[in-house]
């Protein structure tokens, strides 16, 4: 970029051309979705081809598998014709009827002559009766099917599974009836009977099925003329031979005298008109495979082309907006979370001309009005308290000779109220210290007096301090220490200091009645210490707050108040061992204060 003179003639750089961070946005996806549409439009044209050669192939797949299916109708046709021939000169109805009538009254009659003179029939020639009369009832249904209804229903009784079993039954039957009684009556008598029902029924069932058979096969031509293009001579010829095969044989069973030179001749030009379409149709269908061959091979190179070219163009959209964007935002959330700790000295590199640029100079001047603003707040504060410890300290000797009769005898009241004014004296007193050492922790000038300590013991006699406080609010107090022999170098004032202000903390927040829990143990290298509570609890949303300076979370417990600061310092003092403080609650059921120190060795302060 050029430089520009100004008025003085100084040479000056010329400022940066603003570019909003919405255009930016704009311009980047506007550059992929370009090349979205000439994709589709290649990709569109190719799934057209595609969709016109699937129709075409799927209509000659149908027509093979509709051939098929008639060259099977036809072979179905020439089969039950077959098999009407086969069975011979059909009978007429009324010999059938009396050769049945025959047989059951001669069966009637030989059942009657061996049976005892008692009157009491053998079992095995009552069921022989039994069955004989079912049969009868069942011929005479299938006969009077044939001549009112339909022959193919008439076969079906007569086939069921039902039928053949009893029909099978009856040939035993006859045989032991035979042998044990010698009636006169054969199996064979039997299956001539049979055969003759059979007679009867079968040459109708065959001549229906195949008129049957044949208006399905023209039902299929019909739909084959359908799938064929207009004007097509193939499928009208396959239905006027449908209909030749079906009045030449109505022919033959009217004339007697099958005609077998015209119906092969008849079959083998349908069947083979039907083979002639399968062979054309496969031959088109492997034509039509190739050019989807080479239109899937096309589509399948646009697509992977276009996946390439806009993987790399949002890649390199997404890099740009990462660089541009992204990457200013992440560095002012961490400054962000930096300021929340109280660190106001880091700086943002303005990396951009746009918003964002905009939002971090803003963002770094703030930091420099609230460092100024933090600063004047500690100097004040550290000021003011150091200004207030010698007239506090004066008051409390006052307060003490007064006590002390120096001046003169006091009265009972007098008593009282000066110990009421030297107790709130011990709080000034405290708070102002906790205020001075919180200066001196965030300066830096804080010092640790480390000495090895026996951790069982020192757990313990702190705990004791609380004896008092835990019999007057009527608490109770439950301890689980598991650190026998454990040491470890601590500052022991400073960690005292940390369990009082979560123990004082914990008797605050839980009612009279209630209970607290102080745990230690040893986890891997770490002493833990809890302190549990069924108090009030802390909302979640607070959580993450306690532990800042003068923060107190907003309460129904009148007796629960205090300067904000005690968390605040213990996570100083527990950070200044190198450990950590943490706590979870569950509002309504209790709290847990906990902190972890190591256990390993360090370098000895003296504090001075």
């Amino acid at each position: 970029m050029s430089d520009k003179i100004d008025m003085d003639g100084q040479r000056t750089a010329r400022p940066k051309r603003r570019v909003p961070i919405g255009l930016k946005i704009f311009l980047g996806f506007a550059g992929i979705l370009l090349l979205v549409p000439i994709g589709n439009i290649l990709f569109i044209s190719q799934l057209s081809k595609l969709d016109n050669i699937i129709q075409s192939t799927s209509s000659g797949m149908f027509r093979v598998a509709l051939s098929q299916k008639l060259r099977s109708q036809l072979r179905q046709e020439r089969s039950s014709r077959a098999l009407f021939y086969h069975l011979g000169s059909p009978i007429d109805r009324r010999t059938a009827i009396r050769s049945l009538n025959r047989m059951v009254k001669t069966l009637e009659g030989e059942i009657e002559k061996a049976s005892p003179k008692n009157g009491r029939r053998p079992a095995i020639l009552a069921e022989l009766a039994s069955d004989v009369s079912e049969f009868s009832e069942i011929a005479d249904s299938a006969m009077e099917l044939v001549a009112k209804t339909s022959a193919i229903d008439a076969n079906n009784l007569l086939s069921s599974e039902e039928n053949r079993e009893r029909n099978s039954r009856i040939e035993r039957e006859l045989t032991k009836a035979r042998k044990h009684y010698k009636i006169s009556i054969r199996k064979s008598d039997f299956v001539r009977v049979s055969e003759t029902v059979d007679r009867y029924v079968k040459p109708s069932f065959y001549r229906e099925k195949f008129e049957r058979e044949n208006g399905v096969f023209l039902a299929g031509a019909e739909s084959l003329a359908v799938l064929y293009p207009h004007g097509n001579p193939l499928p009208t010829a396959i239905a006027a031979l449908s209909d030749t095969l079906l009045a030449l044989f109505q022919d033959e069973i009217e004339s007697g005298k099958p005609k077998d030179r015209i119906w092969d001749s008849l079959y083998a030009a349908l069947n083979d008109t039907l083979e002639n379409i399968m062979v054309a149709e496969l031959s088109g269908i492997s034509i039509t495979l190739e050019k989807s061959k080479h239109a899937v091979f096309l589509a399948k190179q646009i697509g992977a082309w276009g996946t390439l070219i806009l993987f790399i163009l949002g890649l390199i959209v997404a890099v740009t907006i990462a660089r541009k964007i992204a990457a200013p935002i992440g560095r002012l959330r961490e400054a962000t979370d930096m300021a929340s700790r109280g660190e106001w000295k880091s700086h943002i590199e303005k990396s951009t001309n746009d918003e964002i640029g905009d939002l971090t100079d803003d963002f770094n001047a703030m930091l420099v009005e609230l460092g100024k603003l933090d600063e004047m707040k500690s100097r004040f504060l550290a000021s003011i308290t150091h200004d207030l410890k010698s007239p506090i300290g004066r008051v409390r000797g006052n307060i003490a000779n007064l006590q002390d009769g120096l001046l003169g005898p006091i009265t009972e009241g007098q008593a009282e109220l000066f110990d009421m004014m030297s107790n709130d004296i011990d709080k000034l007193s405290r708070l102002i210290h906790d205020i001075l050492d919180l200066q001196k922790m965030k300066a830096g000038a804080f010092k640790l007096a480390i000495q090895t300590v026996d951790l069982e013991g020192f757990l313990m006699k702190s705990l004791e301090q609380h004896a008092s406080e835990f019999l007057d609010r009527n608490i109770e107090l439950g301890t689980k220490i598991e650190i026998e022999g454990l040491k470890a170098d601590i500052d022991q004032r400073q960690i005292d200091r940390v369990l009082d202000n979560l123990i004082t903390n914990a008797l605050k927040f839980t009612s009279p009645g209630g209970r607290i829990i102080v745990e230690a143990k040893k986890a891997k290298d770490e002493l833990v210490v809890k302190v549990y509570d069924n108090g009030v609890g802390i909302p979640k949303e607070y959580l993450d707050r306690i532990f800042g300076e003068f923060y107190q979370v907003e309460n129904k417990v009148k007796t629960a108040k205090g300067s904000g600061l005690g968390l605040a310092i213990s996570k100083k003092i527990v950070e200044a061992h190198g450990g950590r403080i943490w706590a979870e609650s569950e509002p309504g059921i209790g709290t847990f204060f906990a902190f972890s120190i190591p256990l390993a060795k360090r370098g000895r302060q003296d504090g001075r």
